[in-house]
């Protein structure tokens, strides 16, 4: 039960310090509805990869629950550009997908 909570609070500090680092991007400051959409996506996209690390980890190469914590933190703070670029790139196809049909 407290590996969940410790979990969940290190997605969520990972979500957050990804949402001050798209706050500080300059290229987005000018699309409001970008920005938020932007922050949302990301946000989600770190918690999932902090999760998906933190399991891994854990069931996989039975690391310590500190360690499994602190990697999946890591991977979530770095790794959340990534998801949220690959996203942003589904979504795009899917809405072009349904709107050309």
């Amino acid at each position: 039960m407290w590996q969940d909570i410790s979990l969940f609070i290190v997605s969520l500090l990972a979500a957050f310090v990804y949402v001050l680092r798209v706050f500080e991007n300059n290229e987005h400051k000018s699309n409001r509805a970008s920005l938020i959409r932007r922050s949302i996506i990301g946000s989600i996209g770190s918690m999932i990869s902090v999760a998906i690390t933190f399991y891994l980890l854990q069931y996989i190469f039975n690391t310590p629950v500190k360690l499994a914590l602190a990697i999946a933190g890591g991977v979530g703070y770095m790794g959340a550009d990534i998801v949220s670029r690959l996203a942003e790139k589904l979504i795009a196809q899917l809405i072009d997908k349904y709107t050309r049909s």
